[in-house]
């Protein structure tokens, strides 16, 4: 699990890299996370699925990532799974992170 502080400090040196960047954060009452994971079985080119996730607070996405998974699967369930365990890896520090605001 990442801390709040290295979300905090990538999100940081993002914002270094481009300076023309920014993000506006405005806590809303009304406003939800909500997570949503996917992968993809295997290619042509590879047996190891693509994962991916997204959080996205209202209709604003806050966090993503897009990786190619390590593993070798046998289906797309595995991978679906591998996808949702890699989600839930932020959870608990995206969740944190907004009971400071």
């Amino acid at each position: 699990m990442l801390s709040i502080e290295k979300i905090l400090l990538r999100v940081l040196a993002s914002l270094d890299r481009t300076p023309t960047a920014y993000i506006l954060f405005q806590k809303q009452p009304s406003a939800t996370v909500n997570i949503y994971s996917d992968a993809s079985f295997m290619s042509k080119h590879s047996v190891r699925p693509q994962i991916g996730f997204v959080f996205l607070y209202g209709n604003s996405p806050i966090i993503w990532k897009s990786r190619q998974d390590k593993h070798r699967v046998t289906s797309i369930h595995v991978a679906e799974a591998y996808a949702l365990n890699d989600a839930s890896k932020y959870m608990d520090t995206i969740f944190n992170l907004f009971e400071l605001f």
